[in-house]
């Protein structure tokens, strides 16, 4: 009995820390013309818009 409630305590923890992703939406600067030559990568200069935690039982989860 000890095993399975073992089983299931480690299910739960690992899909608790699997189980969901974090969005974020960022407004910056595009990189066009002669400054796009210059590297790539986002730009220091990006300001977050909105954060957004999607779970695995969520739509959005599997069709970003």
């Amino acid at each position: 009995m000890k095993q399975w409630i073992a089983l299931i305590a480690v299910a739960a923890v690992s899909l608790g820390l699997t189980g969901c992703v974090t969005r974020s939406y960022t407004d910056e600067p595009e990189l066009r013309g002669a400054r796009a030559k210059q590297g790539y990568g986002s730009s220091g200069d990006a300001e977050v818009k909105a954060k957004e935690r999607i779970w695995f039982w969520q739509d959005d989860f599997r069709n970003p």
